[in-house]
Formats: C-alpha cells, structure tokens, sequence
C-alpha cells in the first residue's frame, strides 16, 4: 500500500519535454531548471552538477529513468533504497533497527521474509478474524438500534483516517424504556438508596441473620442428636427416651422445633404470605414443610396410636437453616457490592457487553468512568436464578408430595399415616443446591472483589459476563503509563530538541492515544500550551500526521517514515522507537521503553488460558501482537489485532447507555477488569453446577422417598437418615461456592 499518490506524467508530456531540449545547447540551462521544476515536483533530489553541463543525451536519460522510476517498472537505486516498504514490525529482525548494512543492494528482487509470512498468517487467522466480525457486528447492530437505519459494515479503502471517525451515537436510557428483571422480595428495602446506606443496611440484615441462623443451627444439631443417639447408643438423659418417656420426648422435639420457627419468623411470615397471593417460593415450601411437621408431632402427641413413627424434626429445622442462611448471604452480597460501589466521588469506569443478533453478550469492554446509575443498583436487586427457579418448583413439589402421600397412605390402606408420608416427602423437598446456588458463591466473590473495588451486577450482569469471548483491551490496560519510558529525543538535521518535542506531543496530544500522556510525563520542560493542530490524520503503515504551525509533521515507526519516503539516519540501533519527520525531513527520534505489569501478565493469561480474545483497540503504533508477545511472553495468535479504523472506533467507545452494566470498576486498569469477568464467570458456573446438583437431590429424594413409604420401610425413613441426605447435597454446594473464589 502506498502512503501518497502521485500524478504520473504521460508519455506525451515526455515527448514534448524531448522536444522541447532537442539538440540545441541554448536550450540546456532551460533544460537543467526544467528538470529540477520536474524532480522537486515528485520530492526527489535532484542530481548535483559539478563542472560542465551533460550533453542532451545524458539529460534525456535521467528523464526516461526518472518516468520508469514513476512508473515503477525500474529498480530502486542505492541512493533511494530507503524508501522500500517494509511490511514487518517489531520482530526479532527489527530489534536491532537500521543498522549500517541494512540498506539494500540496488538490483535486490523483493523478498518475502519470514516475518512477514507470519504477519499475514496472523492478520488471516480465523480465531481474530471471527472476533473482529462479532465486535463490528455487535457495534452495527447498537447504531442500527440507535438510527433505525442498516448499515453495511466493511473495511474503507481510504490509506489515512480522521483522528475522530464518526462514531455511533447512543441515545439516553430514559428514551428507550428497558425491561428490567423482578426485584427480590427480600431487597425491596433497598431500592432508591444511596450505595454507602445500602452497605449499611445491609451490614446490620447480616448481623441479624447471623445469630439467627448460629441458633437455628445449633436447635438442628440438638434435635438430630436426640433422635440419632438411641440407634447409635449414644448418651442420653434418662428422661429423653422414646420409649419410656414419649410425651416428654415429643415434647423436647416439639419444643425444639418451635423454638428454630421462632429464630425463622420473619421467613414463615413471608413464605404464608406469598402463598395466600399465589407468589410460591422457596420460604413457601420451608414454612409448609414446618408446620406440616409440628402439626403431626402434636397429632402423636394427642392420639399414640394414629401413627407412632418419630417426626422429622431435626430435617425440618435443617430446612429452616437453609432458608435463613440463604438470606444472610444473600444480605451480604448486597453488602460487599454496595461497599464496593460506595466511592465518594461516585465515578466508576462500567463494564458493558455487546450483543449479538441472539441477544448474547460475546465482547465486554471498559467505559470512561461516571456516575453509577440507578439501573446498576437495580441489577443488584433483582431475583437471582435460583429464586427465579424455585417459584416453578414449589408449587409443583406441593402437588406432587400431596399426592404422593395420599397414594402412599390410601394404597396401603393406612390413611391415619397421611400426615407422616406427607412430612416425610416435604422435608425431603427442599432443594439446598437450587436456594444457595447464586446466593453463596456470590457472597463470597463479593467480599473478595470488593477489596479492589469491584461490585457485580448481580444475576444479570453475572449471567452476561458469562458468555463474553472477547474483552476489547485499549493502551493502558496493557502498558499503564507509569510502564512506558520515553528518553530524550535525539535531534537531526539541524532541528533543536525544543521544536521536535513540541511537534510531537502536539499530534500525539491530537491522536487521543496514550502515548502523549507518557511524553508528558518523561519529557522535561513542557511548554504551558501547544500549538494548534490541523489536517490530523492516522495512518494504516504505523504512524501519524498534521501540520503544526503550518509545518507537516510525521509521527511514527521506523518503518512508517521509510514508507514516506524520507531517509532515516544511520546507525539507529532502538528496540522501539517514535520517528518525527517534520516538512519531509526526518527531525529525531525517540527511545521508548515498554515495560510488563505482572498484575497485566496475570490478566492476560487468564484470559488467554479460558478463551477470552483481548481484542487490542490501541492508536500507539508501537504496540501490536508482536510487542506484547515479546514482553509478556504469550502467544500472538491468540489477540485480536482489527484495522486501523476499527481500532480507533474501539477505542472510542467512552461510555454509552444502550447497554446494561455487567460490573462496575473503581480503578480503570487491565487488573480489575480481568477480575470482574473471570469471577463473573466462575460466579455462573458455580450458579449451573448448584442448580443440577439441587435438582438431582429433589428428583431422587421425593421418588426414593415415596418408593421407601409405599413399601413401609419405615428403618430407611428415619429422622437422621434423612438429615443425613440434606446434608449430603449441601457439601457440594458449598464446595462449588468456595471454588467460586479461587482463580
């Protein structure tokens, strides 16, 4: 590709010039100036005549080589080897640039080298070339949204691009009305309150639900104890025996179990109340459970001989624990996030997702930081998976224990045991893994992002960041820039460091990358104000241009100034450097010094290691694939590297109220990012894990249940034997919640 065009003289406009000389020598000063006009025309230098003046052949020759030169069809002399393009960049061939013997031989063939082999390899790979497309379509279909107008995405074959391409436009959130999720039950005291009251609010429900869920506990051990110990022959007080002593037995587990529907009155209250306005959830079928359970302890109590079989007291209040300890966590993830979302200022840098023409969030990337809206703290109230789940489960589940029971009791023909099979069947029921399957992980995620200051945006956000494949990463999320080292610039052609400095941070300030902020704060002596830029413009070749106090002014690789048909100086020896041409002439150049975070290396191999593309959507020309493999040691074939123009357009994207918060950032960096998306992923799997785990507890737990009472085996139905199976399902859950946490 080249980086100018220029107006080829046609043969006829030879001709006339060789008509013009003919063989006349009054003509050949005429002729000489002529030449010049001509060569300074196309910016080549013309040749230095030194004693007589040629004759016209000579003259009519450098005119024929100089219309093959434009033409192309003749070989680059030594003089202007320097302008051969050079397709690859920062490689191991480029890390010692330009030495003395790099110019080449003036009849050299062109050469493919094995650099640029693997440069186009690169650019075709499928893995980028897929990712490239999902974000440009994820970015059409938002302004298509936007302007209600389709537009054809495609690359422009334009060789330089506006500092500022035009970018979509995204309307208020208030414009367009968005379908937000059902607020828990449990957090509607929380809506329209500021983060830090919420935190604190919050603070005192876990305080609360603590203690609760400690005595409740404690009631659950006592009770599985008393009805445990006579099988294993465990001590007991001589008065507690179910044998000699019934009533006195019944009523310690009667006692007991009242006493843990204390410690749960809130979630009975809650769970009878739903159900008389047909809202069922899991409290629903707890609070059922419960006094199913109590009222059949009293009917022993009142009547020996109706049934005679021990209540399920100790799983009862199993159940009772499970609910509470389900809001205490749920009451401390709010908590944890609101903490984390409870800055002073209120500025937070959003995680956002795109999706695609189904709907699903493919790509996440960074906003500019701003206030949090009031849809985040929405997000973070509004009912998880699990509760979703359980307001389909409960009632059927209540259906089918009821008729369980009855067949149960009717089939054997003992119906006076209806209320036994009944709790049995119920306690049985309450799926642990389904009520904790977001509610625990999520805690604890909770408390540890918020020590860096990262708050999820609850099921929503969570259930989006799950499917992100690419994360479109920009400049200083791979290189902050306290990691980029610029030295003093080294001036030539008789430029002073003064000027170069200043046209440089002038295009670089102009170019919007952070590079600029870099040489403000390595350069010395910044001046109070810079001039002004016009005619700013990228480049495809690696570099960038303006006029700055009318002069033009070149910025790039070395490879872009070559490509621009200047001259490098010899003997340049730089791993990475910024080249300054300024009107033609090449003017300094910088040494720049890119050093790796290990937060950043961290952060870009777990997103490599769990197949998430980092899309790079960086305008410093320097950094590439290449360069990051080279200083954090990963695969380049494994980043996202789009064009020039959709680069710019990536990183344009500041903020935006089309799309929903996945997550909100308190420090904009590479760090937190990479933490809010894998712990959001973690989050998810721990979610899909817990709810087949919860499920396959109830789907074999009420059959074998009722299998076991249909054929009264009664030694298998026992109060501990049961507890023991609840118990058997939450140590999975809670194994998948703490493995949540762990990276």
């Amino acid at each position: 590709m080249q980086d100018e065009k220029r107006n080829i003289p046609e043969q006829d406009d030879l001709d006339e010039i060789k008509m013009l000389l003919g063989d006349d020598s009054e003509t050949l000063e005429d002729a000489d100036a002529l030449l010049n006009d001509i060569l300074k025309e196309y910016q080549i230098d013309a040749p230095a005549f030194t004693g007589d003046l040629p004759d016209p052949e000579t003259i009519l020759a450098e005119i024929e080589n100089l219309s093959a030169r434009l033409d192309g069809t003749a070989p680059l002399a030594e003089e202007d080897a320097s302008m051969e393009i050079v397709e690859a960049e920062h490689t191991a061939e480029d890390e010692a640039a330009f030495p003395e013997d790099a110019v080449p031989a003036a009849d050299a063939p062109h050469v493919v080298s094995d650099a640029q082999r693997r440069n186009a390899a690169r650019r075709t790979d499928n893995l980028q070339t897929e990712i490239a497309h999902q974000v440009e379509a994820a970015m059409d279909e938002r302004q298509r949204e936007n302007t209600g107008k389709s537009q054809k995405s495609g690359k422009r074959d334009t060789e330089t691009y506006d500092a500022a391409p035009a970018q979509p436009t995204y309307e208020s959130a208030a414009e367009e009305a968005v379908e937000l999720g059902r607020i828990s039950d449990d957090l509607r005291a929380f809506r329209n309150i500021a983060p830090d009251e919420a935190a604190a609010k919050a603070k005192r429900a876990v305080g609360y639900y603590s203690w609760r869920c400690t005595i409740t506990g404690i009631l659950a051990v006592i009770a599985w104890y008393i009805t445990a110990a006579p099988a294993y022959q465990w001590w007991l007080p001589s008065f507690i025996s179910y044998v000699e002593l019934p009533y006195i037995y019944l009523l310690i587990l009667c006692v007991l179990q009242v006493a843990a529907m204390l410690m749960s009155v809130s979630l009975i209250s809650d769970g009878l109340r739903h159900a008389i306005k047909l809202n069922f959830k899991s409290e629903t079928l707890i609070a059922l459970s419960s006094i199913v359970s109590l009222i059949y302890t009293l009917s022993i109590m009142a009547v020996p001989a109706s049934a005679g079989y021990l209540p399920f007291t100790p799983v009862v209040i199993l159940g009772l624990f499970i609910g509470l300890f389900a809001r205490r966590q749920r009451y401390k993830s709010i908590r944890w996030s609101c903490r984390a979302a409870a800055r002073p200022d209120g500025k937070y840098c959003s995680v956002k997702g795109m999706r695609d023409t189904e709907g699903r969030v493919r790509t996440v990337y960074k906003t500019a930081p701003h206030a949090i809206g009031e849809k985040f703290m929405t997000a973070l109230l509004e009912e998880d998976s699990g509760e979703r789940m359980m307001r389909l489960y409960t009632p059927l589940v209540i259906i089918v224990s009821l008729l369980f029971a009855l067949i149960a009791a009717l089939g054997k023909g003992v119906p006076g045991c209806f209320l036994y099979y009944w709790s049995a069947i119920l306690a049985v029921s309450v799926p642990c893994g389904v009520i904790f399957c977001q509610v625990i992980p999520l805690a604890a995620v909770s408390a540890k992002l918020s020590r860096i200051g990262v708050a999820l945006a609850g099921s929503r956000g969570i259930h989006d960041i799950s499917s992100t494949e690419a994360a479109i990463v920009g400049e200083t999320d791979v290189f902050p820039t306290k990691m980029v080292t610029v030295n003093g610039v080294q001036a030539f052609s008789g430029f002073t460091g003064e000027k170069v400095n200043l046209c440089a941070l002038s295009v670089l300030k102009a170019s919007g990358s952070s590079l600029y902020d870099a040489f403000a704060a390595s350069l010395p002596g910044q001046p109070m104000s810079l001039p002004a830029v016009e005619g700013f413009e990228f480049f495809e070749t690696g570099g960038m241009g303006a006029y700055v106090n009318g002069e033009k002014v070149l910025l790039g690789t070395a490879n872009f100034i070559l490509r621009m048909g200047i001259r490098v100086a010899e003997g340049i020896n730089l791993k990475n450097g910024v080249f300054i041409a300024i009107n033609m002439q090449f003017a300094g150049v910088f040494s720049i010094k890119y050093d790796a975070q290990p937060s950043v290396r961290r952060s870009l191999t777990y997103m490599v290691k769990h197949k998430i593309v980092p899309v790079l959507a960086v305008r410093d020309f320097n950094i590439n694939p290449q360069l990051v493999e080279t200083r954090f040691k990963l695969n380049p074939d494994n980043f996202g590297y789009p064009d020039l123009e959709e680069r710019i357009a990536y990183s344009a994207i500041r903020h935006t109220d089309m799309e929903e918060d996945c997550a909100v950032l308190a420090v904009d960096n590479l760090h937190s990012f990479g933490e809010a998306i894998s712990s959001g992923k973690r989050v998810q799997s721990s979610v899909n894990l817990n709810r087949v785990l919860g499920l396959i507890s109830a789907c074999l737990g009420i059959p074998l249940t009722f299998y076991l009472l249909f054929m009264q085996s009664y030694s298998a139905v026992t109060p501990y034997n049961m507890f023991y199976y609840l118990l058997l399902w939450l140590c999975p859950v809670l194994l998948s919640s703490f493995g949540a946490t762990r990276r």
